[in-house]
């Protein structure tokens, strides 16, 4: 925290900046968990980037008078949150160039931008441990997935774990 209370103006605006940045985690609409966080594009879209800015601008304004530590502080979380929007704006550069393909398993949704991938590729992008049997689900068709099979990835395919 930049400054010593929070009824300082520069600890106000910098609290409302990490409220922000808990809001978008929290209210992103896309699935994440443990080991597949979401997009950052869906995080941190464009007017949420505007106002997590606006916070940090606040911030700093307010510390004008402050002490050179407090001010210090800021422009460090103001480096820091400049590094994720620019982060932010070159993956969005690149998501315009790629093919991405919607994979599913046991009803999760997985982005996948490569055009193949091995069984074990996709054990790990699901996050399947130890022995378990993984199942392609092709129409009214299923079959194991080996681990060093090579197969295409195609948008919509679908995957379960053998009962």
């Amino acid at each position: 925290m930049p400054a010593r209370s929070s009824t300082d103006p520069p600890a106000t605006r910098c609290c409302r900046y990490y409220a922000g940045l808990a809001w978008s985690i929290r209210n992103c609409k896309e699935h994440s968990g443990i080991w597949h966080l979401p997009d950052p594009l869906a995080v941190y879209p464009a007017e949420v980037q505007v106002r997590l800015s606006q916070h940090l601008e606040d911030a700093s304004d307010a510390a004008r008078n402050a002490s050179p530590e407090v001010r210090e502080r800021i422009k460090q979380e103001k480096d820091v949150w400049a590094l994720a929007v620019q982060t932010v704006s070159e993956l969005h550069s690149q998501a315009a160039a790629k093919t991405v393909k919607q994979v599913h398993f046991d009803g999760s949704q997985y982005a996948v931008e490569q055009d193949k991938g091995t069984g074990r590729f996709l054990r790990n992008l699901f996050g399947i441990l130890g022995d378990q049997t993984l199942i392609l689900i092709d129409g009214e068709q299923e079959r194991e997935i080996g681990m060093d099979e090579e197969l295409p990835i195609v948008d919509g395919m679908k995957f379960r774990l053998a009962r």
